[in-house]
């Protein structure tokens, strides 16, 4: 009789086993779909906060992208390579100005940059030395560094069609550039709502431009770049933006 009970105990004992087993399972698949549930409603609140901010700005400032959407295409080198996309990218620079204001970004700014990084080809990427190896992506020239960290911040994975999406690589790449200006700000390298280093920076990393700060390295602070963006800005500065 005691042999009979011995084996239904280890007959229930393992009964148990499974169903503690089965049950972790179960609440790991559910504690994995909670999360992704999460991550999904996180990407859709983000949607659709830029939508609500991309609509009040319409409605606000509908003549004001009009007259850049105008001004894009009788620019013919824009033209030819945004086309249709050129009510999007207008749409997204003149938000993306608006959202950043108070860290000094302007339209002319950022259609300076983009003109100087691109010249507004958003399929353009640039090659490492060797003439092979992509470098940089899209209308803001994204490195993949710079474009991985970014990416990964606003819930997105790493993908050369990813970043070389016109509104993604541009909202990534006036991140990246408002990043290195509050970092300068802070260690004093510049002024609030002024781009001189922020703007090397951009073109050569941050890491150069603090060395370079410090006396380490003096010779990277090359201004040509900086320069170019300023002439490129000024030029959409006069024509009103």
């Amino acid at each position: 009789m005691s042999h009979v009970f011995l084996k239904e105990l280890s007959f229930i004992k393992k009964a148990s086993f499974v169903q503690s087993f089965l049950i972790i399972i179960l609440l790991g698949w559910l504690a994995y779909a909670f999360i992704s549930k999460v991550n999904d409603l996180e990407k859709q609140n983000r949607f659709l906060k830029l939508h609500t901010e991309n609509l009040m700005l319409f409605t606000e400032d509908k003549g004001r992208i009009l007259a850049l959407e105008r001004k894009m295409r009788e620019t013919s080198h824009i033209n030819e390579r945004l086309g249709s996309k050129i009510p999007r990218v207008a749409y997204k620079i003149l938000s993306l100005a608006t959202e950043y204001q108070d860290d000094g970004i302007t339209p002319s700014l950022l259609l300076g940059l983009i003109q100087t990084e691109s010249t507004f080809d958003p399929n353009a990427i640039s090659k490492a030395a060797d003439g092979v190896t992509p470098v940089a992506y899209g209308l803001m020239q994204i490195t993949r560094e710079a474009g991985t960290f970014l990416l990964e911040k606003e819930g997105y994975s790493w993908s050369p069609e990813t970043i070389m999406s016109p509104e993604l690589n541009l909202e990534m790449g006036t991140k990246y550039l408002v990043s290195l200006h509050r970092q300068f700000v802070s260690m004093g390298i510049e002024l609030p709502r002024e781009y001189t280093m922020s703007l090397v920076a951009y073109n050569r990393g941050s890491r150069d431009i603090i060395q370079a700060y410090n006396g380490k390295n003096k010779g990277v602070l090359v201004m040509s770049y900086y320069m170019k963006v300023r002439t490129a800005s000024k030029e959409w500065r006069d024509a009103g933006f």
